[in-house]
């Protein structure tokens, strides 16, 4: 009973947004919604310039309603509440408070209509020119992004056509001094092009990365501000490394660092969260890497369950003391993998849920890369979300501000 007093508390003083609760507690408001429990009411369709702006989730009291049904449904959400709150994390992490999510945001700006906006994968900030690099995974392209001065907006310069004969699927791109350098999914490969996109160079990568499965190769690439080391993933677990994901299991990928100075290579063991959810086709893998240094790296994660929901998080890693696996042949549950720490959860972010027919989602971040810092001392870091050219997806730029990123 403690607990309904508290909840009923929490209506009437504490409304809540969707991405500032529990995934659980969100995605069982959605399916309250579709039930017609009266008291709770769902906002507005997210469209236009609101989706980057909080949803707010207007959970109170209508005075008309009978007395039996507004307690019936504080019942209802006051269980969901106490069964949420008492669940244990499925993977390790150090969740910040909300309160601290919500002040890491700088901006969250949704990218005009259009084709220049669609399929958004990668994307690399350029320092020299202030400019963020965003790659389409549909259209061989680069497309330039200049922020205004306090990052609130972007504005989309000429694109550079990047030529490439081959099949494409561009996911990944790191500035170079001279050109950029492109992580095409297909092959896969990596290779370099001049400022202008044409084709300079292939990057030589291991042998063993042509056993990736469909759509499940380099989505990443990240180069360390002093042009010297350069690091991509492969999305998913290698065919000769180990089984598919599950709930219980994530998924365990290769981290590769090359020496653009010696062309050494290194190779280091990554484990993914579990699944968050049963459901059919459920999956996890690694979208992008951003590079502090040769042995700091951040690691986004993505993982999605059709008819469930979504769940983005980015971590932090040590290389320090990994152990380099470059010369196993295969990758299993006793592989010594890279220590992480988790950096920021979307869902701690207020303001980043958006409807989907019945069902809330975040959205499809693919692309991260580390920006500049601000007057304060904060570092940015900027996801873009691929809305896979469909209109109820959103393409997104979020930039975020940390004190603790050097």
């Amino acid at each position: 009973m403690l607990a309904y007093l508290l909840v009923f508390r929490f209506v009437i003083r504490a409304p809540p947004t969707y991405a500032s609760l529990p995934n659980q507690f969100a995605l069982s408001l959605a399916r309250l919604e579709e039930t017609g429990v009266e008291s709770i009411h769902k906002p507005g369709a997210v469209t236009g310039s609101q989706r980057g702006r909080a949803n707010n989730l207007d959970v109170g009291l209508d005075v008309g309603l009978d007395l039996g049904r507004r307690f019936a449904s504080l019942l209802v959400v006051g269980s969901l509440l106490v069964g949420c709150g008492h669940k244990e994390p499925s993977s390790p992490r150090e969740m910040s408070p909300p309160e601290k999510a919500s002040s890491l945001v700088v901006t969250s700006f949704d990218l005009p209509p259009g084709e220049r906006g669609r399929e958004l994968s990668g994307i690399a900030w350029d320092d020299r020119n202030r400019t963020l690099y965003a790659v389409s995974d549909e259209t061989p392209i680069i497309l330039p992004l200049v922020p205004s001065p306090g990052f609130d907006t972007f504005t989309f310069q000429e694109p550079i056509h990047v030529a490439y004969d081959g099949a494409w699927d561009g996911e990944g791109i790191a500035v170079l001094d001279d050109g950029f350098a492109i992580a095409n999914e297909v092959g896969p490969k990596i290779f370099e092009v001049d400022r202008n996109g044409r084709f300079r160079a292939d990057v030589d990568v291991p042998i063993h990365y042509s056993a990736c499965g469909a759509n499940a190769a380099f989505e990443s690439l990240s180069l360390t501000a002093d042009g010297r080391w350069l690091f991509t993933a492969n999305e998913r677990a290698l065919a000769s490394d180990e089984d598919p994901p599950t709930t219980t299991r994530g998924t365990t990928v290769r981290i590769l660092r090359i020496d653009r100075k010696t062309n050494a290579r290194g190779e280091f063991a990554y484990r993914s969260d579990p699944i968050f959810a049963e459901g059919a086709r459920g999956e996890i893998g690694i979208t992008d890497l951003a590079a502090i240094s040769d042995v700091d790296v951040l690691v986004l994660e993505r993982a999605y369950v059709p008819n469930v929901g979504n769940r983005v998080r980015v971590y932090r890693v040590d290389l320090s003391h990994a152990a380099d696996i470059r010369n196993l042949e295969s990758v299993g549950p006793t592989t010594p993998v890279v220590e992480k720490k988790l950096l920021v959860d979307i869902a701690d972010i207020p303001g980043q849920a958006g409807r989907q027919g019945s069902r809330w989602f975040y959205p499809n971040f693919e692309g991260m890369a580390l920006g500049p810092k601000l007057p304060d001392g904060r570092r940015l870091l900027f996801l873009v979300s691929d809305d896979n050219g469909k209109r109820e997806q959103v393409a997104r730029l979020l930039v975020l501000g940390f004190r603790d990123l050097p």
